[in-house]
């Protein structure tokens, strides 16, 4: 089994892929009037979260 490496630009493209896509939804919903607005926020940052080792995750286990 290879042991898989990520290099530094690697890594940096995919933290600003999901600090981008945390910003849209935290924007999409920022002064929405939604009552929830505060908790629909809160998991799409969850989300990004679990995006982010999702990806890390399913690239290791391809490439190794």
């Amino acid at each position: 089994m290879f042991r898989v490496y990520f290099s530094t630009e690697s890594s940096a493209r995919l933290a600003r892929y999901i600090i981008q896509y945390r910003e849209y939804y935290e924007n999409l919903y920022k002064d929405s009037g939604i009552w929830s607005e505060d908790q629909i926020i809160e998991g799409y940052i969850s989300e990004s979260k679990e995006r982010k080792n999702e990806i890390m995750k399913l690239v290791t286990s391809r490439l190794s």
